[in-house]
C-alpha cells in the first residue's frame, strides 16, 4: 500500500537539516541515506544509532518519512528535491 507523502515531516527534517547542530547533522545523514547518496559534508557516523539523537519530534518524521519511502512511493521528487536544495 501506497502511503501519501509525508510532506511535514519532510520538512521539518529539511529545516532541520540545513542548521548547525548534531540534529542537523543527524537529519542530512539519514536524508541522503534513504536516498542511497553519499553525505556530502562527508559524515560519516553510527548509522542508525545517529537517530537516537533526535527528540521525540525528529524521531517522529523521520519514522513517518522511512514508512512512506519503504511503501513503494510513486514519485521520489519529494525526497530527491530536498536533497538537491541540501
Amino acid at each position: 500500500m501506497r502511503l501519501p507523502v509525508p510532506n511535514d515531516s519532510l520538512n521539518l527534517l529539511y529545516q532541520t537539516a540545513t542548521g548547525d547542530t548534531g540534529g542537523s547533522q543527524v537529519a542530512r545523514a539519514f536524508l541522503f541515506w534513504l536516498g542511497g547518496l553519499p553525505n556530502p559534508t562527508g559524515f560519516f557516523g553510527e548509522g542508525g544509532l545517529e537517530l537516537r539523537r533526535f527528540d521525540p519530534r525528529h524521531i517522529n518524521a523521520a519514522v513517518e518519512v522511512f514508512t512512506w519511502w519503504i511503501s513503494g512511493v510513486e514519485r521520489d521528487d519529494p525526497l530527491f528535491d530536498i536533497l538537491d536544495r541540501l
